[in-house]
């Protein structure tokens, strides 16, 4: 193996590898930074999903996960009448009842729908 080719100067040798490695450590830290930064930004994007934000000017406040997680379990238990659970519960009920009307009227409407028979021996 051979030595590297010098200058003869020592210290612009050192001065050369040294800014050698700044080089290709800028240039490294520059790709992985080009491609790590879209991660952090859908990352902070996350946790503002997360956490909500704050009304600015112009535009409402945002409720966090937790808080819209909050309203939707609202909406899925009895409480009086408020709730979609509530209004469910009470079309299904009501349902139920004209179905069953409808199953007592059901004979007389198929009664009503059939052509009179011919009468037989003309």
């Amino acid at each position: 193996m051979t030595n590297p080719p010098t200058t003869g100067i020592p210290w612009l040798d050192n001065l050369l590898l040294w800014a050698t490695v700044v080089i290709i450590l800028g240039g490294g830290i520059a790709v992985f930074r080009r491609q790590i930064r879209p991660l952090f930004i859908k990352l902070g994007d996350f946790f503002d999903d997360w956490n909500g934000r704050a009304a600015r000017p112009g535009r409402p406040r945002e409720p966090g996960v937790v808080e819209r997680l909050a309203s939707v379990e609202y909406q899925v238990h009895n409480n009086g009448g408020e709730s979609m659970k509530d209004i469910i519960d009470k079309t299904s009920a009501e349902l139920t009842e004209h179905l069953e009307e409808f199953a007592a009227i059901k004979p007389l409407i198929e009664a009503a729908a059939r052509p009179p028979r011919p009468e037989s021996g003309e």
